[in-house]
C-alpha cells in the first residue's frame, strides 16, 4: 500500500476479503487500525468496503479501530467507522 501499489492492494483484498481482518506485527493491528494511525482515508475506505470485523482489538492498547481513530483525533475516519457500524446493525 505505502509503496504506491494501491490498485494491487485493492485487487488482493477483493480476491481474499478475509485479509481485511489480518493482524499485523506484534501490535496485532488490522488495516483499519493502521488507517486510523496514519490518517489514511483511502486505506480506511478500502478496508471498510471489505466489511471488516470492527470489534478486533490491538495487542498494545486493547482498542478497536474506532478507539484508535478517537485517540488520534481522526475525525473523518472515526465518522466513517461509526457509519459502517450503524449500517451493520440494520
Amino acid at each position: 500500500w505505502y509503496l504506491g501499489w494501491k490498485e494491487r492492494a485493492a485487487a488482493l483484498l477483493a480476491a481474499n476479503p478475509a485479509e481485511v481482518n489480518r493482524r499485523y506485527d506484534e501490535g496485532g493491528l488490522t488495516l483499519l487500525h493502521i488507517a486510523a494511525q496514519k490518517n489514511d482515508i483511502a486505506l480506511a475506505e478500502m478496508a471498510l468496503a471489505a466489511k471488516p470485523d470492527v470489534t478486533i482489538t490491538d495487542n498494545w492498547h486493547d482498542s478497536t479501530p474506532l478507539g484508535w481513530a478517537r485517540f488520534f483525533e481522526r475525525k473523518e475516519i472515526f465518522e466513517m467507522i461509526q457509519h459502517f457500524e450503524a449500517q451493520q446493525k440494520n
